[in-house]
């Protein structure tokens, strides 16, 4: 598992290794700055997209990674209040993986293996992380 930006801005978050444990940790920083929360979002988004990754190829096995962001946009949107800078990036890390499983879908024959999207999220939640840093 390659290391994202946000466990360097956010140390902490090298102890989460589950979308569950992101959201303990968001859920006990009801206090901390909100770029906190945006790196500890886009860390939990990518968690989800790894946890997602199985050992099948088909259609419904890409679809599953697409269903597991989709489920963990909900839950740290919840436990971030709704923070308008949050949803946003849930969103925007939502909305490249089903853009990815779309532009690489050739109906009924075609489409993108799930290790594929979930390399995409990772690409775009490691190219969004605030701030100025080597990892990037």
């Amino acid at each position: 598992m390659k290391q994202l930006p946000q466990t360097t801005l956010v140390p902490e978050l090298k102890a989460c290794s589950s979308l569950q444990d992101v959201c303990g940790f968001l859920d006990k920083s009801r206090g901390a700055r909100s770029h906190v929360w945006v790196c500890a979002a886009q860390y939990a988004m990518a968690l989800a997209a790894r946890s997602a990754v199985g050992a099948t190829r088909d259609f419904d096995a890409a679809l599953s990674v697409a269903n597991s962001l989709s489920r963990a946009k909900s839950e740290i949107d919840i436990v971030c209040w709704h923070s308008q800078r949050v949803i946003a990036e849930t969103e925007f890390i939502l909305r490249a993986a089903q853009d990815f499983l779309d532009e690489n879908t050739i109906p009924c024959n075609e489409w993108p293996f799930p290790q594929e999207i979930c390399d995409e999220v990772e690409r775009v939640v490691a190219q969004r992380a605030p701030g100025n840093h080597a990892l990037r």
